[in-house]
Formats: C-alpha cells, structure tokens, sequence
C-alpha cells in the first residue's frame, strides 16, 4: 500500500492526538485502514472508480472541460 506523506507526517500525527484531546474522538491508525474497504469510505471505493475511468477515456485541459466530463458520465 502506498502511503501518502500528508497522511503520515510527524505534524499530521500531532494534528490529530490534539483533536483527539480535544474531542475525545479517536481517529483511525492509517496503516489500518484498508485500500479498498467500503466500510472506510464509501464514496472512494464506488464513485471516484467510476470518475477514474470516465476521465481516462478523455482529456480535459480546464475546469470546465471536467465538469462536462463528469456530467457525460453520469448518462
């Protein structure tokens, strides 16, 4: 699994113990969280599966030329 340095950084590790104290809400380990788990997010697993291989198809240069992108794929 690749590992993203936003999401294991010493400065996102302090980030989150500080909310946790604050809060008292545990965050998730990263090395637990699987890649391709449903229960984790939903929305990762189905939806931007689904943007992926719309965009691959095309190419679009700007903003709005992902936006009719997304829109075609939705039909």
């Amino acid at each position: 699994m690749a590992k993203a340095s936003g999401h294991t950084s010493k400065s996102n590790a302090v980030y989150l113990a500080k909310k946790e104290s604050e809060t008292g809400i545990k965050c998730i380990p990263f090395d637990e969280i699987s890649v391709k788990s449903t229960d984790a997010s939903p929305i990762n697993f189905y939806a931007y599966s689904l943007l992926k291989q719309v965009l691959e198809k095309r190419h679009p240069r700007t903003l709005n030329g992902h936006k009719i992108t997304v829109q075609a794929g939705r039909e």
